[in-house]
């Protein structure tokens, strides 16, 4: 088995997810971790990896690579299913604070096999003889049929409780159904993420005048939610003297976060900006000069959100 990358989850409201409310659907928390994936290699070893690659010794995911090297539980579950893969989250501290104890462990979302994910169900089946893995699967917060967007928003603050200190707030809440399929025939989930949502609950939607299409693409989609969660990648908090209330932090990053957020835009928000703005002209240069603006204006005059 190789390194298999997870899917993208989309934004509920997407084209891409347009009917996923249509059937049976999970609502789960969403962690705000590290995305991680974990298969037995053809060598025999038990492998790990990032969202993006394959980890070693000395690229481990912050802890995560030795975490996997020593879990018996894992030899014992691939020796019973080699052509697995678990996928889930690694917590480690980002923007939102879980409670301590729950940091550097791993939160599994779902588990590939046999060229499919399998359902809860069947998930909570397999992990059900080895305790550790078993009690690592994040629960289901709700299941719904045929549900309107309205009642899966209103999900979103049950999310709240899970691995949480009290009345903080969580990231959002993913929703799947296991029966779905997008127009090109993959299995795709759908997000709500609670800023955003807060955010878009609060601004009225408005079509853009005609020159500000390229503004209103950086609203839509260059969110302060998203702009905490890459920052968090570049500048991991036991290292990062911004997130310690200081000015000063490593000037050499920033040329690869503005490229990060703008590789984002362009290959997992425009396709949604387009059917949403009804295909308009964009001036690409414009484009990339206001979303470099947007993070370095984030970076400025935003610490007290990191």
């Amino acid at each position: 088995m190789q390194f298999r990358k997870y899917m993208h989850i989309e934004r509920l409201g997407s084209d891409v997810v347009q009917d996923i409310l249509k059937g049976t659907c999970y609502i789960f928390p969403k962690l705000d971790g590290a995305n991680a994936s974990i298969w037995l290699g053809d060598d025999g070893k038990v492998k790990c990896g990032s969202r993006n690659k394959e980890l070693s010794q000395i690229d481990d995911l912050r802890g995560f690579w030795q975490w996997v090297q020593c879990n018996e539980e894992l030899t014992e579950y691939f020796d019973k299913r080699p052509s697995d893969v678990i996928h889930g989250e690694w917590l480690v501290s980002h923007n939102i604070k879980y409670r301590s104890t729950c940091y550097n462990k791993f939160y599994i979302f779902d588990i590939w096999s046999d060229n499919h994910y399998m359902n809860y169900g069947e998930v909570q089946a397999v992990l059900a003889i080895y305790h550790d893995l078993r009690e690592s699967l994040i629960p289901v917060l709700s299941i719904l049929v045929d549900a309107t967007s309205a009642l899966v928003e209103a999900c979103v603050p049950n999310a709240n409780y899970y691995l949480l200190p009290e009345n903080a707030q969580g990231e959002g809440i993913v929703i799947k159904n296991y029966n779905y399929r997008d127009k090109f025939g993959h299995v795709t989930w759908a997000k709500v993420v609670q800023d955003e949502f807060k955010f878009e609950q609060k601004k009225p939607k408005l079509i853009p005048n005609i020159g500000d299409i390229e503004k209103a693409i950086i609203d839509k989609t260059i969110t302060t939610a998203l702009l905490i969660k890459e920052y968090s990648k570049f500048y991991p908090p036991e290292s990062d003297t911004l997130l310690q209330g200081q000015t000063v932090y490593r000037y050499e990053k920033i040329p690869r976060m503005l490229q990060a957020i703008y590789y984002c835009l362009i290959t997992e928000e425009l396709w949604d900006c387009l059917k949403k703005f009804k295909n308009p002209t964009i001036n690409f240069k414009v484009l990339k000069k206001l979303c470099d603006t947007r993070v370095r204006e984030f970076l400025l005059n935003n610490t007290d959100a990191c």
